[in-house]
């Protein structure tokens, strides 16, 4: 597989004095969902040739930086191979016979990009679906465990159809937060025997579902 090539990292202004001048950066979080990947960097023709291309990495804001190493070729991009997943703050020195564009990252120094580095699926798990104690059927219980380390605030969806490949209908018009309980007023018209899914999707697009079967009997006619 193609590694992934996230957005320009650098982009390095011409010379006006012995050092680069400050660079403009993406503040963007790019979404990678491979361990391995590329990263661009940009620079004017005015400051070619470069003699050397550092990139350092910090998992924690800028606390701490970490010197990933060279681009031994000088050619954009550079390979980057993440030692695990989590959100990565990248930080490129450039060189050329002026010197560098500047002084390695330090305690705090913001990345010029950032990347979160995802390629697990979430883990869920669909542990029931009952009728309410002491409620009309029309009202189920579904109940679930969903585990990720980057899930959004609404990462929940609980779909339903008549077979596990067709749980197309929605049971809640928008994705719902993570709680592991949902209560779900089943329409009139579900009777029989429906298949029910909760599917989990990641920050970075991963998704996992859950699958179980329930009956809906048929309903009594309101009386009027």
């Amino acid at each position: 597989m193609t590694p992934r090539t996230i957005g320009h990292a650098v982009v390095v202004a011409n010379f006006v004095c012995a050092c680069l001048s400050r660079s403009a950066f993406a503040q963007e979080t790019s979404i990678v969902q491979t361990a391995v990947f590329d990263i661009e960097y940009k620079i004017n023709e005015a400051a070619m040739p470069l003699e050397s291309v550092r990139l350092w990495f910090t998992t924690d804001g800028g606390a701490i930086w970490t010197e990933f190493g060279r681009d031994e070729d000088r050619i954009s991009p550079i390979r980057f191979r993440s030692p695990g997943e989590g959100v990565y703050g990248f930080f490129f020195v450039l060189a050329n016979s002026a010197g560098p564009s500047s002084a390695p990252p330090s305690k705090s120094t913001p990345p010029q990009q950032m990347a979160l580095v995802d390629y697990t699926p979430p883990l869920v798990q669909l542990h029931q679906v009952r009728s309410v104690p002491g409620v009309s059927e029309m009202t189920v219980q579904v109940r679930w465990t969903a585990v990720d380390a980057h899930f959004s605030p609404r990462p929940i969806e609980i779909l339903y159809g008549p077979s596990p490949e067709h749980t197309t209908n929605r049971a809640t018009a928008e994705p719902i937060a993570n709680t592991g309980m949902f209560d779900w007023r089943v329409p009139p018209e579900v009777v029989g025997s429906v298949a029910v899914k909760v599917a989990a999707t990641d920050r970075a697009g991963q998704r996992a579902e859950s699958e179980a079967q329930w009956t809906a009997k048929k309903r009594p006619l309101a009386r009027g």
